[in-house]
């Protein structure tokens, strides 16, 4: 185990999974502005203690919203996947936009007030979501070490096996 893990793992045991109260979530105001998934995270995240409690991230809401059918994986021109609104999507103010970005084309989803409300409405089932997320990946993670852990244990005894057939 590294310092960065000793450290890392110390630094989260004492950090609570995402949350809102009904007050902080009632607070919340949608900018006039279409934003990004990460900007609308901003603004969320800027209602919690980020030293005893995990942010919400863009990542999450934009996983969240594909769950729910709100967006999809499309494939451009050049086979790129991009994220983008479906139908329903459009529905609740989810915008599809582009910009140059160094001489590429790129297209994403933008949310209007209007879809940024509908993420602040939905933001108990987004932290149910993440909550979730977060257990699985956390299991997984575990899982792996276990098949490591046993793949190794297999090896040490061939060695060994191999070093007593030697003999």
């Amino acid at each position: 185990m590294t310092f960065n893990d000793i450290f890392k793992s110390s630094f989260l045991e004492n950090v609570t999974e995402f949350s809102l109260t009904d007050e902080q979530i009632a607070a919340l105001q949608p900018e006039h502005a279409e934003l990004s998934a990460s900007r609308v995270a901003g603004i969320i995240n800027a209602s919690i203690d980020e030293n005893t409690m995990k942010k919400l991230s863009g990542t999450t809401i934009t996983a969240w919203l594909m769950n729910m059918g709100l967006i999809e994986e499309t494939p451009d021109n050049s086979g790129t996947m991009r994220k983008l609104p479906t139908s329903e999507g459009d529905r609740i103010g989810i915008v599809e936009r582009e910009f140059d970005g160094a001489g590429k084309r790129v297209w994403y989803a933008a949310y209007n007030a209007e879809a940024q409300q509908f993420i602040f409405d939905n933001l108990d089932a987004i932290a149910e979501f993440a909550q979730n997320a977060s257990e699985e990946k956390e299991f997984r993670k575990e899982k792996k070490n276990l098949v490591e852990t046993f793949i190794n244990a297999i090896m040490q005894q061939t060695k060994k096996n191999k070093l007593y057939r030697s003999e």
